[in-house]
């Protein structure tokens, strides 16, 4: 485990810890940002009611998960980050955390409000 808000911080972590690039190339297949928000209770949907606390019953998880392509991992191995960043920002079906979370408000999962406390804005 390594507290890092993107999983591409997490790569700048591992290596401001003395990992090399290539070895992190050669190495890390995944890595998984992720909060815990709290679910609607599937009764009441956020009024509150005798199942839940104030609207919420449980929690689950918001995840961004980088898995690390052949070329991707070309590009750690170079350190080049923003290349990798830009790579990303391109790809339509890299799903990043904030993505994640209007599509966990858009399916009723949880509000928009609960991300914001956990998430930020």
């Amino acid at each position: 485990t390594l507290h890092a808000n993107k999983p591409l911080d997490a790569l700048l972590r591992l290596n401001d810890l003395g990992i090399s690039w290539a070895h992190l190339a050669n190495n890390v297949g995944m890595v998984i940002t992720q909060r815990l928000v709290r679910r609607l209770c599937p009764l009441c949907k956020a009024r509150g009611c005798s199942n839940c606390r104030e609207g919420y019953a449980g929690r689950t998880v918001v995840a961004e998960v980088l898995n690390v392509t052949d070329g991707m991992a070309r590009l750690v191995g170079q350190g080049d980050i923003i290349s990798l960043k830009d790579h990303l920002a391109a790809q339509t079906a890299y799903r990043t955390l904030a993505s994640e979370a209007r599509r966990m408000v858009s399916e009723g999962i949880t509000t928009t409000e609960e991300i914001i406390r956990v998430c930020g804005s």
